[in-house]
């Protein structure tokens, strides 16, 4: 028995790169009726799927851009995908800005897939950002650096500003108080209720998050 995604939320991780967009994909991917596609990163099982979700958004952020007629029918084929019926949450991570231009998401068509919408805003000190990708040589030289992670917080913030539909359905994480400094335990709980997560995961995620040193293990082999 599957679902199609149109009866799933839908759960969208933005940032820059190296922010720690996917850090907290990879502590999403602990729950078990959360499934990642889209993007490099497509939950154990879900290949298939995630390559076609690619396929499908590449297809309709593309320039030029599609017809209208177009434009719907993609989405009409992005909704119609199938998940396990135990499946409730999609969650779609990409980082601005990206290789190619003419394929950034749009907020605009995030809310036109599934049944509700969340977003997740990823956000880093910004000199720590550049020296973050200098570091993992997304970039040779301090000045494309400062303008690739520039661009990338100038263009999410527009999109943010203008086509954000509900602030409670938005919500920004700091990523040096989620690992350098730790994070209240009201923090974590505004966390859990926003990601419509069972009380459960008060305990047991909680505590990976208020653990700075297992969470920079991790960050350290270049995973976010």
């Amino acid at each position: 028995m599957m679902k199609p995604i149109r009866e799933c939320q839908l759960l969208f991780i933005a940032g820059v790169e190296g922010s720690g967009t996917t850090l907290m994909l990879q502590l999403l991917d602990r729950v078990p009726d959360y499934v990642s596609l889209g993007g490099n990163f497509i939950s154990d099982g879900y290949q298939e799927t995630g390559e076609r979700f690619n396929e499908l958004t590449e297809r309709l952020w593309k320039y030029p851009a599609p017809s209208p007629q177009e434009h719907k029918d993609i989405l009409l084929s992005i909704n119609d995908l199938v998940v396990g019926k135990d499946i409730n949450t999609v969650v779609y991570k990409r980082s601005y800005p990206f290789s190619g231009r003419s394929l950034i998401p749009k907020l605009g068509d995030i809310y036109l897939m599934g049944k509700g919408h969340r977003i997740i805003l990823m956000r880093r000190h910004f000199f720590e950002n550049v020296n973050s990708i200098l570091r993992r040589n997304f970039e040779d030289n301090i000045d494309s650096a400062l303008s690739r992670i520039y661009l990338g917080y100038r263009h999410l913030y527009k999109q943010i500003h203008s086509q954000i539909q509900s602030e409670k359905d938005f919500l920004t994480l700091d990523y040096q108080r989620l690992v350098d400094d730790g994070l209240k335990q009201s923090e974590i709980s505004e966390i859990i209720d926003f990601l419509h997560l069972p009380p459960s995961f008060l305990t047991t995620w909680g505590q990976m998050i208020r653990k700075p040193n297992k969470i920079r293990s991790v960050t350290q082999r270049n995973l976010f």
